[in-house]
């Protein structure tokens, strides 16, 4: 008769007690390998091997209902974590993180102290896509521009460096160039009025093929046509 030890036993019993566990996990849900094991505490390539001495094979796992990707995405847009996401919609923090993944989605870090408020990241997110810049739009929310930048990089409407990719509202340049050309604001006065930059109004100002003043530009309030 093989002699074991107490410790051996625990051992061997919580081993059997394990791959039990994996075996049910595969066999009743959809989960993946990297969830069962995050699940028991096992590595994948543990969860694997056992399953394979088992003489199992990880079934496919079902396909993503869209309406939750997309549910998902819209609420890390919206400054939700993973967590938060993952209980909203009903499946495992893995299977969110490889929807936005997918997705092209950078999700929110776990934050140590408290979360942004989700309207304020919301805002942001809207006044930037809807043609402010980061440093303008992180003045309305109260919030650093590199807080902004994040938000923005994360919710994926950040614009390239020259202009391309979000549009701003058409009525927003129509607006810039109707203060410099009929109300004769400066450049610098028309980008402050409608929160973009200088060189930004300026291009706005060219493309309109509205011709640009030179010299002394008039006081505001002076010159403005009525």
């Amino acid at each position: 008769m093989i002699d074991v030890s107490d410790a051996e036993a625990k051992a061997m019993k919580r081993r059997t007690e394990l791959t039990r566990r994996v075996i049910e996990l595969a066999t009743t849900t959809d989960w993946s390998v990297r969830e069962i094991g995050a699940a028991v505490g096992l590595a994948e390539a543990t969860v694997r091997r056992r399953l394979r001495d088992a003489g199992l094979k990880l079934k496919p796992g079902r396909a993503e209902p869209p309406q939750l990707v997309k549910r998902a995405v819209l609420l890390s847009r919206r400054g939700w974590t993973i967590s938060k996401i993952a209980a909203d919609v009903g499946y495992s923090k893995d299977s969110v993180r490889r929807w936005l993944r997918k997705e092209g989605v950078t999700p929110l870090p776990a934050y140590s102290g408290s979360h942004p408020p989700e309207d304020v990241v919301a805002r942001a997110i809207e006044l930037y896509d809807n043609g402010l810049s980061i440093r303008v739009v992180a003045k309305r929310v109260g919030r650093s521009h590199s807080t902004v930048g994040y938000w923005v990089r994360s919710a994926g409407v950040m614009r390239s460096a020259d202009g391309k990719g979000s549009k701003p509202p058409n009525d927003l340049v129509q607006r810039a160039v109707e203060l410099y050309d009929k109300h004769r604001l400066s450049i610098r006065e028309t980008a402050e009025k409608v929160g973009r930059s200088y060189s930004t109004v300026r291009k706005w100002v060219d493309d309109a093929g509205v011709l640009r003043r030179r010299g002394p530009q008039p006081q505001h309030g002076q010159g403005v046509s009525r």
